[in-house]
């Protein structure tokens, strides 16, 4: 099944706004599958294609980045298992229904700096799907103050050596620029934890 249709199954099932998504440093082929994505999806995405630009912190791209609060960002065109994550997060960011408890989600909310999540996976791992989706999920809830960076250690290896990631999945958080934080967990981390960090490290209100 192709990621397009994948997509579409998904986002029928919706009935919200559209979604925004920003493709950096797209070739032909990653163009070639988000235009089809746009025609199998009746027009509840829209795409655009942009240069690549210093801040993604990347040399080549595909970057995707999703959201009109550019919640979620994917470092690598999504293949293998990942295609279905990446289908699940469009649905997640159409829906906004992100199944984060409202306690949470408020104090995500009110963090007073934006805290980077950054979730390195392969294309075949299945335990890299479940941190991925709880990463989107956490974004959504937090209305932009939590950025998920879903990253394709397949893709963008230099990415993994420069903060020594050598097991998937791992989980960076940082609030200054990408792939600048620390790995926090490697595995699947508790949730309980994973929320009490960044709560931590994005100064969230009392």
């Amino acid at each position: 099944m192709s990621l397009a249709i994948r997509v579409a199954s998904e986002v029928s099932r919706v009935r919200r706004r559209r979604v925004l998504i920003k493709v950096y440093g797209a070739d032909e082929e990653t163009k070639r599958v988000f235009r089809e994505l746009v025609r199998e999806t009746g027009g509840r995405l829209s795409v655009s294609f942009e240069p690549l630009k210093p801040e993604l912190e990347v040399s080549r791209g595909p970057v995707i980045v999703i959201g009109d609060n550019e919640e979620v960002r994917w470092t690598g065109r999504p293949t293998g298992l990942k295609e279905d994550l990446f289908a699940r997060a469009l649905s997640i960011v159409l829906e906004d229904e992100h199944e984060v408890p409202e306690e949470v989600a408020s104090k995500l909310r009110s963090l007073r700096r934006c805290v980077r999540i950054e979730v390195f996976v392969t294309s075949m791992c299945p335990d890299s799907l479940m941190v991925a989706e709880v990463a989107v999920r956490l974004a959504v809830a937090s209305r932009g103050k939590v950025k998920a960076d879903i990253v394709m250690t397949d893709v963008y290896p230099e990415l993994a050596r420069r903060l020594g990631i050598t097991e998937v999945p791992a989980v960076v958080l940082s609030t200054e620029r990408s792939y600048s934080g620390k790995v926090v967990s490697v595995g699947v981390p508790k949730l309980s934890e994973l929320i009490r960090r960044i709560l931590e490290l994005g100064g969230a209100s009392p």
